[in-house]
């Protein structure tokens, strides 16, 4: 059976001489308040466009997403009734969008 090296012995005994960690908790609500401080710190180093840009963004991301369902459920309701006569939307997209 192979023995430790003498060196690695000493460090296991001296790390079961060490004093164990105090066990405090964490105040309440101290992450809300470092969530917070990070916050009000990005704010004041961004452009004051920023959000604003970031708005019309998602906007603009769900209203494409929204215009996309609608079209998806107009091509699935016409595929409803022949399942043969289905057209693929990006198809219907570029005949009817980009022609």
């Amino acid at each position: 059976m192979n023995q430790l090296d003498p060196e690695l012995k000493r460090l296991i005994r001296w790390s079961r001489q060490a004093a164990a960690p105090l066990e405090t908790a964490v105040p309440f609500g101290f992450a809300t308040r470092v969530t917070g401080l990070s916050r009000a710190a990005s704010l004041e180093t961004e452009p004051h466009w920023a959000h604003q840009l970031r708005w019309s963004v998602a906007c603009l991301s769900l209203a494409v997403m929204v215009i996309g369902a609608v079209v998806w459920a107009g091509e699935r309701r016409a595929a409803a009734n022949n399942v043969y006569n289905f057209v693929p939307t990006f198809q219907l997209a570029a005949h009817n969008i980009a022609p």
